[in-house]
């Protein structure tokens, strides 16, 4: 755990700093759990689409209809868009913890693009219903490796993992850093 690697008996971090972290890594292992289950909903999708045959002209086999579980649609549309609140709210926790501590903003700011499109998505999300007979009423859509909102900002879910390990790495060690430079 992250406040276990921090803790010592002659250093400590001011309160609302700890908060932060804290709120950090609850945000970390919600996100790990998210992924998680995205994937496991897209594993489920293969195993209950139906696909309908469909006689085209003359008797020819034509498009087939492919319908997809809405109950498990939108339990893949919630699990996403989770995943993106505590994306943003990662990125947000940063820059409040950024004006309390020195990060290493060089590696830092390689998760600056993700946090602003997480941010832009559930934004997008969020005010859905102000859409309505606007604009293009949808949400997004996903190949199961890649969300793209209607608006054209991407997230990799693919790779999701590997970067929330990457950046807690890095922030685990820019936070050691601050107490035993």
């Amino acid at each position: 755990m992250l406040l276990d690697s921090i803790s010592s008996d002659r250093f400590s971090f001011p309160k609302k700093t700890m908060i932060i972290i804290k709120t950090t890594e609850d945000y970390v292992n919600i996100t790990l759990i998210q992924h998680r289950r995205i994937f496991m909903d897209l594993e489920e999708s293969k195993r209950r689409v139906t696909v309908t045959p469909r006689l085209g002209l003359h008797g020819m086999h034509g498009q087939p209809i492919i319908a997809y579980d809405k109950a498990l649609t939108t339990v893949f549309f919630g699990d996403i868009h989770y995943y993106i609140i505590c994306w943003a709210k990662i990125g947000k926790l940063m820059k409040d913890l950024d004006e309390l501590i020195s990060l290493n903003h060089d590696r830092m700011k390689i998760y600056d693009a993700l946090f602003e499109n997480c941010r832009k998505i559930r934004n997008s999300f969020e005010h859905i219903d102000e859409r309505i007979g606007k604009e293009i009423f949808e949400i997004g859509e996903s190949d199961g490796n890649i969300f793209t909102s209607y608006d054209g900002y991407q997230v990799d879910l693919k790779n999701g993992e590997n970067y929330l390990r990457e950046f807690y790495g890095n922030l685990l060690e820019d936070l050691q850093n601050q107490i035993s430079p």
